[in-house]
């Protein structure tokens, strides 16, 4: 199957007027039932940047009607620009499944789909098994990734060294409380305290933890 390829970028025309965009023409109808403060409001992404997240004191804030309006104008003009326009496409296309149970569904639904077809499936493809050319990605991109993967695990795993052995230290109070002297205090607080902190603060954290680092290398690009 043949997906379109991405390609740079290129200008659109314009979806719509700004004078008429948000009601600057005369005041609009829902002024005679709603106030301003009674309209949705929405924080855009600061310095214009799409995939930044939105900051309350950075990004400006605007009417969130007027503003999805708008979107829904661009990108309609964009789609219909992108369909009427041929693009060069790939040779082939890979379908991530999950969970891993489908995968073998998946391949016999797509080989009773296409009768009299040769239709090769491949689960738990290794790297090695993938043609890299026919992926229009080049060895230096190849080797770049590999590169980011690689440096962006070693960080998360000397980060993570920092707040796994300060747990290991809370779990460890008796022997802080008598190599650090002036932690002496923490002696002196109730039992059901101590246990609290010793045993259940380092397990919650540990847990919620390692929970979130799964999260993050489970969504790497």
């Amino acid at each position: 199957m043949d997906l379109p390829a991405e390609g740079p970028s290129k200008e659109y025309p314009k979806a719509f007027n700004e004078t008429y965009a948000d009601d600057k023409h005369g005041d609009p109808l829902w002024k005679q039932h709603l106030s301003l403060n009674d309209r949705p409001m929405m924080t855009l992404p600061p310095f214009g940047v799409k995939w930044l997240p939105s900051l309350p004191l950075i990004g400006k804030k605007v009417d969130t009607i007027y503003y999805c309006r708008k979107e829904v104008a661009r990108l309609n003009v964009e789609i219909e620009q992108d369909q009427s326009a041929p693009v060069p496409t790939h040779e082939l296309c890979f379908y991530p499944v999950q969970p891993a149970s489908c995968h073998r569904a998946y391949g016999l639904s797509v080989a009773f789909s296409l009768h009299r077809t040769m239709c090769p499936r491949h689960i738990e493809v290794s790297p090695d098994d993938v043609i890299w050319s026919k992926m229009k990605i080049s060895w230096w991109q190849r080797y770049l990734r590999i590169a980011g993967i690689t440096i962006a695990t070693g960080g998360l795993i000397v980060g993570w060294a920092f707040p796994v052995a300060i747990i290991g230290l809370v779990s460890q109070i008796d022997y802080l409380t008598e190599t650090v002297p002036w932690l002496g205090w923490i002696d002196k607080l109730p039992n059901f305290v101590l246990g609290l902190v010793q045993r259940s603060a380092p397990k919650c954290f540990s847990s919620n933890g390692f929970g979130n680092l799964s999260g993050i290398v489970a969504h790497y690009p």
